[in-house]
Order: structure tokens, then sequence, then C-alpha cells
């Protein structure tokens, strides 16, 4: 957290990055990553979007409402073989990983310490792709300072949603083609500024 804290300070007082517009976005590790960050350093990200991933139990517990709200946008597949979304034992094979706390209840840490809506605004997403075996609804509580947003993929596995099936469905799951993650997540993030 303090390198990247440092590194988030050096890019705004060397390269004109806007501390206003910070923003966190991976898949996995990537996405826990996501999640530590906006907890631990918030008064550095203004959003995160983590991918395929929840918050691990350790991190999860050690949660405060200190510093601003971080607004989050998060997409979970319900058919993840590797990080189950109603939580529990991460693994790779038998390699077993940590926990993790479920969707449910990472959507629920983020509403309560964003101060937002405990009642969503729920869509379901046009199914764009018949033939990929997912569907895609959207949550969105909102808040006076932040939003959280969860994308639920319905039969979607350990994947970027519109990217690449990097390997094969047996081992990862499904890629959903109903939306262009990295088309939403920036918009998201776009719509974000600290004042």
């Amino acid at each position: 957290m303090a390198f990247i804290a440092s590194l988030i300070d050096v890019l705004v007082t060397t390269q004109g990055v806007d501390p206003k517009r910070v923003y966190a976005t991976g898949l996995s590790n990537g996405a826990m990553m996501c999640h530590t960050l906006a907890l631990r350093i918030p008064d550095r990200i203004v959003a995160i979007a983590p991918v395929a991933d929840s918050i691990t139990k350790a991190v999860a517990s050690g949660t405060t409402t200190e510093g601003p709200p971080v607004s989050v946008l998060a997409m979970n597949g319900t058919d993840d073989p590797l990080v189950p979304y109603e939580g529990g034992e991460v693994h790779f094979g038998r390699t077993k990983l940590g926990e993790v706390i479920s969707v449910a209840d990472m959507i629920k840490l983020w509403v309560q310490r964003d101060g937002c809506s405990t009642e969503p605004e729920v869509t379901d997403l046009e199914d764009k792709d018949p033939n990929d075996g997912t569907r895609v609804r959207r949550e969105r509580h909102a808040g006076k300072e932040a939003e959280v947003v969860l994308y639920t993929i319905k039969g979607g596995g350990h994947t970027w949603p519109g990217g690449k099936q990097y390997l094969g469905e047996r081992i990862i799951g499904k890629t959903t083609r109903d939306i262009d993650g990295c088309q939403v997540i920036w918009d998201f993030f776009k719509a974000h500024v600290r004042d």
C-alpha cells in the first residue's frame, strides 16, 4: 500500500496526473488489490472496478469507515470455478489460496462504508449473445458521494466480460459477450471525479 500510495503521489507531482481522477481496476488478484487499495488508502483512490474476485476475510474484518467514500463497480460470474460467488475458499486446481467473503457481503460492505442506498436499482441487460450461456444483471446502489454497482454475470466464470477466453471453460468458466467490460468500466470511471 505504501509503495502504490507513493507511486500515485509521484505521478501526480511529476506527470500531471489529476488526483481527483485516480482509479484502479484488475482481474482476480488485481481485483483483490483494488479492494485493498480503496479500503486502505481511500484518500488517493476515487473509484475501483474489480473483476472476478471479492474481498479476503482478513481485509474485510479490518475495514473501517475512515476516509472518503470510493465508488465501486464490481463484475462477478456466478459460476466462477476459482473464486466462489457465494464466498469461501479460493483455489486453482488443488492449490488453496485463502478465503473471500461472498459477493453479496462484499457489496453490503461497500454500500455501508459509502453510505449508499441498501435498495438497488436492478436492470436485466439485453442478451446480446444468446450462444455464450450467460446473462447479465446490473444492480446500482446510489449515494450522495459515491455509488456501488454490481454486474452479476449469470453463468459467467473467472473471466473479463467481453474479453478473450484465455483458458478453457473447464478451467475458468464462460466469458460473457453481453457487455464490453472495458467500455463499461471506462464509462464508470469517467463519471467519477472527487471534489
